[in-house]
């Protein structure tokens, strides 16, 4: 045998291992900040119930009667739900794939790594947020006289500020998913597996379910029957593959209980009485296809990540879907501070620039819009700032074809708009964004284009 000719083949498979080492290292360091955000998710959902009963327990000293939820409070949960020391609630606690997440970044680029941890540090304040508004307010019921208006409406201004916060963390984790595919894509080649072909009908089974949370999050009702039939088709391809363990059997049966979910809410949508003020999507969002989707519930999601842990280690995990949250309030008038900047006059200068506006209005009717922005008909490098109602929204970001979703809550009174700044021109000029959003439950387009010396304003009436 000639060894000479040997040398070249032995070193090519010693450099695919390495390969392969490095990128099962970055894939795992990408896999951690999916572990902390779906833990991080479990957590809110245990102080989610707190926030529904101490909604409940004000409700009933105005007008409402009060139908208890859940039977547990802050005295019988650990100090900080998302540190857990005794882990009543998690085999490694948000805090713990903190620590992770921050020491394995070293396994990525620099770059990478900052952005991941600036997303990181974004969801850590949000949650320590939240775990001190549960004190916040329980304390405050604890020590005053509910049955007046002035601690009444405290409360209500409470419970507010928790909604901006699960609002918040749904932004945060929807970014950091963007930049997890990014990341992953750019810089890990999956390595060859007999179960890819499986892991993709998992991913696509996972972005339907994913869709129509969002669907009953954001009030897309149009979109639910098409959402069922493309989970139905899914479901039958499932079924069809010839695996056969715990994690496979787990998550068809979760994708089983989604489609009855979602038929239940197309042909009956009845629901428990206790939800009846919430309302048909919040319940159905809440209570069931998230619990179809989650770990608290069916496990769908943790049962295709672990799946994928087993079969390819180079695939990045999926991310669960966080509750929403929202506050009920009693039929007697309760006034509780608008902290709303009401906008009198639309803007007709900014940065130095002409605002033009050139088109009609967008009409909703929902006070909260998730605004979906992408790149119009061609991705050509366009950067841009989004501003809505005189924040920036949106900084220096590349447009893609794949949407940036984000969450902005309306004024009730004044003005709203949304104005694009064109950072530069791109391969095509005028710099154009798509901006998708929903009005009576159907999706609804609108472009605007920009240049440099001009940024194009769009209205929007909230139609009550």
């Amino acid at each position: 045998m000639n060894i000479s000719r040997l040398i070249p083949i032995l070193i090519g498979l010693l450099l695919s291992q390495f390969s392969f080492s490095q990128d099962a290292a970055k894939v795992k360091a990408l896999n951690n900040y999916v572990q902390f955000t779906n833990e991080s998710i479990h957590g809110m959902l245990i102080i989610h119930r707190m926030l529904e009963n101490f909604n409940q327990e004000v409700n009933k000293y105005v007008d409402l009667q009060s139908n208890q939820l859940n039977f547990y409070g802050n005295k019988d949960l650990p100090k900080h739900i998302f540190v857990d020391p005794e882990h009543w609630f998690y085999e490694l606690p948000p805090y713990d794939w903190y620590t992770t997440c921050k020491a394995e970044s070293a396994y990525l680029n620099k770059a990478d790594a900052e952005d991941l941890n600036a997303s990181l540090e974004a969801i850590k304040t949000i949650i320590d947020r939240v775990n001190k508004m549960r004190f916040t307010i329980d304390d405050f019921i604890t020590a005053n006289d509910l049955s007046q208006e002035i601690h009444q409406i405290q409360i209500y201004s409470y419970l507010e500020n928790c909604v901006t916060l699960y609002d918040y963390f749904y932004q945060e984790k929807e970014e950091l998913a963007r930049k997890l595919a990014r990341i992953h894509s750019s810089t890990v080649q999956i390595e060859a597996s007999k179960f890819n072909a499986t892991i993709d009908s998992f991913k696509s089974t996972h972005t339907t379910l994913k869709e129509l949370l969002e669907a009953l999050h954001f009030g897309f009702n149009g979109d639910v029957p098409d959402l069922m039939t493309q989970l139905k088709v899914q479901l039958d391809q499932l079924k069809q593959v010839p695996v056969n363990n715990r994690e496979y059997n787990i998550i068809v049966e979760a994708v089983e209980e989604a489609l009855d979910y979602g038929n239940n809410y197309i042909n009956k949508g009845e629901f428990e009485d206790k939800y009846r003020l919430y309302g048909k999507n919040y319940y159905y969002h809440n209570i069931q296809v998230a619990a179809a989707f989650n770990r608290y519930g069916s496990g769908m999601v943790k049962a295709m990540n672990r799946f994928m842990e087993l079969a390819n280690p180079t695939q990045l995990f999926l991310l669960e879907e966080p509750h929403y949250y929202k506050v009920i309030y009693p039929k007697k008038d309760i006034e509780v501070p608008n902290q709303e900047t009401v906008i009198e006059t639309l803007p007709t200068n900014l940065k130095e620039r002409e605002v033009v506006v050139r088109q009609q209005e967008i009409q909703v009717d929902e006070k909260k819009l998730l605004l979906e922005i992408f790149d119009h008909r061609k991705e050509d490098g366009d950067i841009i700032s989004l501003n809505f109602n005189g924040h920036w929204i949106m900084e220096q970001k590349k447009l893609e074809k794949r949407p940036f979703k984000i969450l902005v809550e309306l004024n009730e009174e004044g003005e709203n708009y949304i104005l694009l700044h064109a950072e530069n021109l791109g391969d095509i000029p005028p710099n154009t964004i798509a901006i998708r959003y929903v009005y009576d439950g159907v999706r609804k387009l609108v472009v605007l284009n920009s240049d440099l010396n001009e940024s194009e304003m769009i209205r929007i009436n909230y139609k009550k």
